[in-house]
């Protein structure tokens, strides 16, 4: 069973990966939580859409992935691997930061860069705290 992004956006065709809750190899139920995407808006759970064992993973965190591309395989214990499917080439984004969806948009409001400010949040992520620290800082 491919494991597809859901179009989880209105707004955009694009995901950022951020992590993947299952390794390769372990077993998964349907339902359990695969992995976590973020959107322009929100950072979302993502379900799995089947059980079985996670057999492959095509796309690693801070990947940006295009909806409904194949990011992953999940299938019987002793079923053999199918063909990696490509996922479409999306631009490069070497300048990527990890930041809270709230952390953006008041860095975009008050006209602060991302990649001027230190993180503090879970697995380096800039969060509201550390934005507004920087705005403490840059206006006194």
């Amino acid at each position: 069973m491919q494991i597809l992004v859901p179009p989880l956006s209105q707004t955009s065709d694009t995901l950022v990966l951020v992590e993947w809750r299952k390794r390769v190899g372990e077993p998964v139920a349907k339902g359990d939580i695969l992995f976590t995407v973020e959107t322009d808006k929100a950072t979302l759970e993502v379900e799995s859409p089947g059980s079985g064992i996670l057999q492959a993973i095509y796309a690693q965190p801070n990947d940006e992935i295009a909806v409904r591309s194949v990011i992953g395989v999940i299938a019987e214990e002793d079923a053999p691997l199918p063909p990696a499917e490509p996922r479409p080439a999306l631009p490069a984004r070497h300048d990527w930061i990890f930041a809270s969806p709230r952390a953006r948009h008041l860095a975009r409001r008050e006209g602060a860069a991302l990649s001027n400010m230190r993180p503090t949040g879970p697995r380096g992520m800039i969060v509201e705290r550390d934005v507004r620290a920087y705005l403490a800082e840059r206006d006194a």
